[in-house]
């Protein structure tokens, strides 16, 4: 598959998760729909690892890179923020909760937090391994 067409499918994975992020469902069938829906999310950005590691592109392995480490970055940094608001406003609150479902997608449908950011960590260390 060609590298423009993943980083398409994954643009669009985040638009169609970030979409289902803002419809609260918690139950049954659907929620397993929610996960495996996070889980294919990370499917593009895999792909496009491993096709970069095996052609040796160092441009699209730091893009990846660069992707996922500001995903990781932005989403501690908003976690923290969110903590720390707790004495805030109703309206803070609501502000860093749509930033945290922004750069933490496909965090929220997940239904398991952890898993989300393994990921995005799994992702990261991964763009540092090197072809021998």
């Amino acid at each position: 598959m060609k590298i423009k067409s993943l980083y398409l499918c994954w643009a669009g994975a985040y638009s169609f998760c970030l979409l289902l992020s803002f419809i609260p469902v918690k139950a049954g069938l659907l929620q397993a729909i929610y996960v495996l829906c996070s889980l294919v999310f990370f499917a593009p950005g895999f792909l496009l690892l491993f096709q970069s590691l095996r052609c040796a592109d160092r441009m699209s392995l730091l893009r990846v890179r660069l992707i996922s480490g500001l995903s990781l970055l932005l989403t501690c940094i908003i976690l923290l923020l969110n903590f720390l608001s707790i004495t805030g406003s109703q309206a803070l609150g609501a502000v860093l909760h749509v930033l945290l479902l922004l750069v933490s997608v496909p965090m929220a449908i997940c239904g398991n937090w952890l898993l989300s950011l393994f990921l995005w960590a799994c992702l990261f260390v991964a763009t540092f391994l090197k072809k021998h």
